[in-house]
């Protein structure tokens, strides 16, 4: 019967409740020098070089803080700043980003050369060989405004001054293909042409440069009289009044 209890007691699994029935007392220094363990080599672990810290290596210094002023010595949160502070903590040996806030300047406007203006504002109009005048009116007392002809070059015109009613009635009555070009200023033309309305006889005349007043540009068609011998110039003057009235910022239309 003792024999049966010990063989029975062999075969039981031990109670997992109980530790002393599945826990060894031998301490694990013990358990290794019996096995031979620790006479082995210890193994051998992979670890990135990156991670290692290698003798003598300096630390990486901290990136100096970098801050930002306006060129009047005011930081972005109103205090103001002290450059020599600045410099002996070393912030400007990091590069010190200056930013001018100063206010909009008001924008002035200044007449131009006539050859710029005139390329400016007539298309293709790109070089004028006799310059214009920079004032406001051409446009003579006793007589009409200068007329910008081709020279044969395709972009390159000469200014006629002076031009006589006789060859420019001509001009107009032989009906060409182009209109004739008056420059009222140096940065307003009048295209002028002879053309048939509803069976009647006109007068064609046509701004070009009041769209750098903000203006939209003008054509004013005028009935021709019977055996009208001149050209109504006093719509060149209506025409340098309308730039004139925009150019003084009201609104000429």
């Amino acid at each position: 019967q003792a024999w049966e209890n010990m063989m029975s007691a062999s075969s039981q699994s031990p109670n997992p409740n109980n530790p002393a029935e599945y826990c060894s007392t031998i301490p694990p220094l013990q358990q290794a020098q019996a096995s031979g363990a620790l006479s082995s080599p210890p193994p051998t672990v992979m670890v990135p070089v990156g991670v290692l810290k290698h003798p003598g290596a300096e630390v990486a210094q901290p990136r100096e803080q970098r801050r930002v002023w306006f060129a009047d010595g005011i930081l972005p949160n109103g205090e103001v700043a002290d450059a020599a502070k600045l410099t002996m903590n070393g912030t400007s040996s990091a590069g010190t980003l200056a930013v001018s806030h100063d206010p909009v300047k008001p924008v002035t406007t200044s007449p131009l050369p006539a050859e710029a203006d005139i390329s400016l504002f007539s298309g293709s109009i790109t070089q004028v060989g006799s310059p214009v005048g920079s004032a406001m009116n051409l446009i003579p007392e006793d007589g009409l405004p200068p007329i910008l002809i081709s020279t044969g070059v395709k972009g390159d015109y000469a200014v006629e001054e002076k031009p006589s009613q006789i060859s420019v009635m001509q001009q107009l009555e032989d009906g060409g293909p182009d209109p004739l070009v008056f420059v009222l200023n140096a940065n307003l033309l009048s295209m002028v042409k002879i053309v048939n309305y509803v069976n009647r006889k006109c007068w064609c005349f046509t701004t070009k440069g009041m769209h750098a007043v903000g203006q939209s540009e003008i054509v004013i068609l005028l009935q021709c009289l019977p055996d009208e011998k001149c050209l109504p110039k006093d719509i060149f003057n209506h025409f340098v009044q309308l730039y004139r009235d925009a150019l003084a910022g009201g609104n000429a239309l």
